[in-house]
């Protein structure tokens, strides 16, 4: 409960964040397992560490892992964690991040987590991976699970699956709420405090995010 007061979780709505965290589509609750269980997809390689807005990630991280909980106790079910690291480099790979994941899900999702399906990891990244894994306890390392393009349907069916994943499910996961505002918007209102620096920033980072989910859905 102090977590949850401290992160300001109850105040927490889709109109909190940004239209641009909507539309690109990085984090986001789709489909369920083949036990049944909601999955909540995060799509590594649009991950480019922006320190204006790197804070805000994290909270719209948050806002993900708790409605996916949510959504998992009202089926009676548990959720689990599709970490997509297709494509990925290492300007994808953020320790820092990765630390606050392992973090939040170790100390405050302990039941309703059911386990962590790392998929495409590529081979130049398990050096990070090692990392990462160093930090966890035995009973999180036990629910860590991985897959490839031909395993993955041992875990997640293709209804189940995005368009990006070959899967049959199209683009129905990227869902942008109505009257949401944009970045610069809530900057300018005051909500954020972002500089025209910090907003020159956002912007390269979303166009070069677009890019890359443009290319997606011309090969997919």
């Amino acid at each position: 409960m102090q977590w949850r007061k401290k992160n300001e979780v109850a105040q927490m709505s889709e109109k909190t964040f940004p239209y641009e965290f909507h539309e690109v589509g990085g984090i986001y609750p789709f489909g369920e397992d083949v036990n049944g269980n909601v999955v909540l997809h995060v799509r590594i390689r649009l991950f480019i560490r922006v320190p204006p807005i790197l804070e805000l990630l994290k909270r719209y991280t948050i806002y993900h892992l708790v409605n996916a909980d949510e959504m998992a106790a009202r089926k009676g079910r548990g959720w689990i964690l599709l970490l997509d690291c297709t494509d990925t480099g290492f300007a994808n790979s953020d320790l820092e991040m990765a630390n606050f994941l392992v973090s939040v899900l170790r100390n405050y999702f302990p039941s309703g987590q059911k386990y962590i399906l790392i998929h495409n990891l590529p081979w130049f990244l398990n050096a990070i991976k090692n990392v990462v894994f160093t930090m966890l306890p035995s009973n999180v390392k036990r629910r860590i699970k991985s897959s490839n393009e031909r395993t993955i349907t041992e875990y997640i069916s293709l209804a189940n699956l995005p368009d990006y994943l070959n899967g049959e499910g199209g683009d129905a996961y990227r869902v942008i709420p109505a009257n949401v505002k944009t970045t610069v918007q809530l900057a300018k209102e005051g909500t954020f405090k972002l500089s025209e620096d910090d907003l020159q920033k956002v912007a390269k980072y979303y166009e070069k995010v677009r890019d890359i989910i443009n290319e997606t859905k011309k090969i997919s």
